[in-house]
């Protein structure tokens, strides 16, 4: 009785081995937290570009290796031309039209996250947060009018990932900003316009400059396949103090309605937050900065090796052969 033991527990490890092997790929999940994370620098560098955060992974319970780096831009347009005026980068260097230096930076002596300084902005509270406000702008031709400038951040993602949830630490809870700072006027909202998309040598969107100029309508059509998973989550007024209130927006499909349900299958490596694209010149203004990011990683697809599929088939058969003896001997 030794012998068939042994064999049964022989084919059994095959078995259990192919199988393991043949078919053991999973999905982690990842948080970067921008707010706690001071070695990788508070400002963009030359280039524009912030970062790196590393992550914890949230599976594993462990920190990972994979990083996170952004870049600040921003839109100057009103209504739906938004979507058809160019992203320009928001490099340091210099003074902007307000005084400040351009850019996103990592507030992390505040715990409050990422904000932007665009062009028209001094980079003072609460003008360093994402927002859209009104500005009077210079145009081509010297003029000056009023139009909204809004600000995003373009996040370069390790791999190809699907997005989970974004916390946003929200400001202005006692006003809207402009020369007035968070106090009187109306209260400042979080709303947030969301984009994914994959970047790669076929559509040459290889790193986060790569978006100078580009349109969001650009982004969206068919050369690129950009998603938009959000369009604007509901009107949450402000309600914290400054930098104390936050709230969590989450893509899982039973958390968004309409046109946004079931965009938390969506894949890329370049993620787009902006201050709301739909909110109209003489909307209340959002105020908030970009706390954390929580992704996860895509199973790989797997091809079970020759080996695997070797192992696979000895353990079944083995099993089958010693059943059969078991069956004729009884």
């Amino acid at each position: 009785m030794t012998m068939p033991r042994q064999a049964t527990a022989a084919f059994a490890v095959c078995l259990l081995v192919g199988l393991a092997a043949a078919g053991g790929a999973r999905a982690d999940s990842f948080t970067w937290t921008t707010t706690g994370q001071p070695s990788h620098g508070t400002s963009p560098n030359s280039s524009g570009i912030l970062g790196n955060w590393t992550a914890f992974d949230n599976t594993t319970n462990s920190s990972s290796a994979l990083s996170l780096s952004a870049e600040g831009y921003e839109i100057i347009a009103n209504g739906s031309s938004k979507f058809s005026t160019g992203l320009q980068q928001l490099l340091p260097g210099g003074t902007n039209h307000a005084g400040g230096t351009n850019g996103a930076f990592d507030y992390t002596g505040s715990g409050f996250g990422i904000g932007v300084t665009d062009q028209y902005e001094s980079g003072s509270s609460p003008s360093h947060t994402v927002s859209n406000e009104a500005k009077k702008v210079v145009t081509v031709n010297g003029k000056t009018t009023t139009t909204q400038v809004t600000d995003v951040v373009i996040f370069q993602l390790p791999q190809n990932m699907t997005i989970t949830s974004i916390k946003l630490n929200q400001f202005c809870s006692n006003g809207s900003a402009g020369a007035k700072g968070c106090t009187g006027g109306p209260t400042g909202n979080d709303n947030v316009s969301v984009f994914l998309g994959t970047g790669n040598a076929t559509n040459n969107l290889l790193s986060l400059a790569s978006f100078q100029s580009k349109t969001l309508n650009n982004l969206l059509s068919s050369t690129y396949s950009f998603t938009q998973l959000t369009n604007s989550n509901p009107v949450t007024p402000n309600t914290g103090t400054n930098g104390s209130g936050n709230r969590t927006v989450s893509f899982a499909a039973n958390d968004l309605t309409g046109s946004d349900k079931g965009s938390s299958s969506v894949s890329g490596n370049f993620l787009i937050i902006a201050a709301s694209l739909s909110d109209g010149l003489g909307s209340v203004a959002d105020y908030f900065k970009i706390a954390s990011i929580t992704a996860s990683s895509l199973p790989p697809t797997q091809v079970s090796e020759p080996a695997s599929l070797v192992l696979l088939a000895a353990g079944l058969a083995g099993l089958a052969v010693l059943r059969r003896r078991q069956i004729e001997a009884a």
